[in-house]
């Protein structure tokens, strides 16, 4: 049993306004730091991520909609100085990696 002395605040330390900071104190400190710290990055995750989610929702899906062969040439004059290998993240068939030269 904790004798009654040990809970309750010493007289002079109220007097002077100046309490010692219990340890509970100090940890409930980093809980809001670290909650801070969680809402932000799940927050950022969410920013991130939202651009790629909501296609997935829309009712009306968009056409397919192929490069025109001046925009494959354009790509295709800017890609002439590159050394390398190519990936094409475009529409899906492929025009920019089977009109490249290989290297």
């Amino acid at each position: 049993m904790v004798p009654v002395s040990k809970l309750q605040p010493d007289a002079d330390a109220l007097e002077s306004g100046d309490p010692q900071p219990s340890a509970g104190s100090r940890a409930s400190g980093w809980g809001v730091v670290l909650a801070g710290l969680v809402g932000g990055a799940v927050l950022a995750l969410y920013a991130v991520a939202t651009p790629f989610v909501i296609p997935a929702f829309r009712k009306v899906c968009l056409p397919f909609v192929p490069a025109t062969p001046a925009q494959v040439g354009n790509v295709l004059a800017a890609l002439q100085r590159r050394t390398g290998s190519v990936v094409d993240l475009g529409s899906g068939d492929g025009r920019i990696v089977s009109r490249k030269p290989p290297a």
